[in-house]
């Protein structure tokens, strides 16, 4: 049995969150990673899930779940500080503990941790969504970053990429 471990002493609070992981979304026997950069329509695809528990997990709210993330350094990212390494590495974590829990989870959190496939719009695209949700510099600059290291991410390590979280889904959940 997998220790469900979660940033915070309460055992209460860890079975509550566990039990509505349960409730809300389907265990797999093999769990995924998916990221992708801000703005490729992650949380529009999973909000459009169908049937009752949802196949994929928003990284987001899970990492929010489990206490791994602190909103403040997630909203307002400074690379080089130890704040932002420990929340990315508390990121790496606990995703990966949600992949052997058998969850398939869609992110753009990252530190060191390698996915299974990674998502990539075209720039025309991804620009367009970009500006629909922030036109800031600071917001433009770190998607436009995270993007990047993505890209490189891929190609180091010869991660399977895809122009749609639709794609990257039908392939991992056909392997």
């Amino acid at each position: 049995m997998l220790d469900f471990f979660i940033f915070n002493n309460d055992k209460n609070k860890n079975k509550s969150i566990q039990n509505k992981i349960k409730k809300e979304y389907k265990i797999f026997k093999k769990g995924y990673i998916i990221y992708g950069p801000p703005c490729i329509g992650k949380t529009y695809w999973m909000n459009n899930q169908k049937g009752k528990k949802k196949s994929w997990v928003d990284g987001d709210d899970f990492l929010l779940d489990i206490n791994a993330i602190n909103k403040n350094i997630w909203k307002n990212p400074d690379i080089n500080s130890d704040n932002y390494k420990l929340q990315y590495m508390r990121a790496d974590y606990g995703q990966f503990m949600g992949k052997c829990y058998g969850l398939r989870i869609i992110t753009s959190n990252y530190y060191k941790l390698l996915p299974d496939a990674i998502v990539i719009l075209d720039s025309k695209l991804h620009r367009k969504y970009i500006n629909k949700r922030s036109t800031t510099p600071k917001f433009v600059k770190n998607t436009l970053r995270i993007k990047k290291d993505l890209l490189n991410m891929a190609k180091k390590y010869k991660i399977p990429k895809f122009t749609s979280v639709e794609e990257a889904v039908n392939y991992l959940e056909n392997k």
